[in-house]
């Protein structure tokens, strides 16, 4: 397993090795992206094709950090440039 709990390839095939049990649809919707994982990949594209121009895209500012935790209001600390 890696560092967010899913299964790479190499241990999807090591757990049929040693059980024998799963069908090939069980193995594919194991590694099937989750939709947390979509939405992240969704908003990385987005930040990458329009970051926002205040925050760079991070969606905080660090040296306003004892204002609302410093985000950015510009976008609202989605990343994403609104304009």
């Amino acid at each position: 397993m890696n560092n967010d709990g899913l299964l790479n390839p190499f241990d999807l095939v090591a757990i049929v090795e040693k059980r024998g049990g799963y069908t090939e649809e069980e193995i594919a919707e194991a590694m099937a992206p989750t939709a947390a994982e979509t939405r992240r990949a969704e908003r990385a594209a987005a930040v990458e094709a329009n970051p926002c121009k205040r925050c760079g895209g991070s969606g905080v500012l660090d040296h306003y950090w004892h204002v609302r935790g410093g985000v950015c209001f510009r976008c609202g600390g989605n990343g994403v440039d609104p304009r």
